[in-house]
């Protein structure tokens, strides 16, 4: 059976590393992405995702949300993966200036005459 295309591009990255990557089996839809902080590289899942697979393959809410805990994103070593809780999507703030182009900053004293009070 041919390799999740998910799964096929952690396993080039992993090649052209010159290493192998840890993987959670079953949940190759769930990858986001791949991580490095000093040389340590890891694939990256979505840990909501994983807890909705779990309940499309039967498993209560409850209990899914649990086994992902205990069994899943609860294994913790070198190399392990990591597990991204989205952050909820929130309204659209206003855009912040193009960088280079910041708005005048208003200082104390701004927009007075120049004299000075003694």
């Amino acid at each position: 059976m041919p390799l999740h295309p998910k799964r096929q591009w952690i396993d080039d990255i992993a090649g052209q590393r010159g290493e192998s990557l840890l993987v959670a089996d079953g949940f190759d839809d769930q990858i986001v992405g791949v991580t490095e902080v000093v040389g340590d590289a890891r694939v990256v899942y979505d840990a909501e995702g994983i807890v909705e697979a779990l309940v499309q393959r039967g498993l209560p809410w409850e209990e899914a949300q649990e086994y992902f805990e205990f069994n899943i994103a609860g294994a913790h070593g070198e190399g392990f993966p990591l597990y991204l809780t989205r952050c909820p999507e929130f309204p659209a703030a206003t855009p912040s200036p193009p960088l280079g182009r910041r708005p005048p900053v208003r200082r104390a004293g701004s927009g007075r005459s120049g004299r000075r009070l003694m």
